[in-house]
């Protein structure tokens, strides 16, 4: 069973890393960079799971997960930050998401 996830990333180094990894496992990634393109992907195709980070241009991925989640879409998603806001995981919760902080890459 092929395991098919949406990546939502702006920072390419990152996402092309991310990508590389989860990819390493056997998930077949798509990669899009920006809260728009996010939120079409996700309404249009059929995903497992969506990595989605909060700071996007376009639609921040709180608005991306907003409005996925207001069409009654329940894909599971994994939310990544650099934010340290203690509001960050109440939002986050409230939409039905996971939280989890971004570490930092060790090159």
């Amino acid at each position: 069973m092929t395991i098919r996830i949406l990546l939502v990333e702006d920072d390419q180094d990152i996402g092309a890393r991310l990508k590389e990894g989860l990819a390493s496992f056997g998930f077949v990634v798509e990669h899009v960079e920006d809260g728009e393109h996010a939120l079409s992907f996700a309404l249009q195709e059929e995903f497992d799971a969506i990595v989605l980070d909060l700071g996007l241009p376009g639609l921040s991925g709180i608005e991306v997960l907003r409005r996925l989640r207001r069409t009654g879409a329940a894909t599971p998603v994994l939310i990544l930050t650099a934010r340290s806001s203690a509001s960050t995981p109440i939002v986050c919760s409230n939409g039905c998401a996971t939280l989890a902080r971004r570490a930092r890459w060790a090159c």
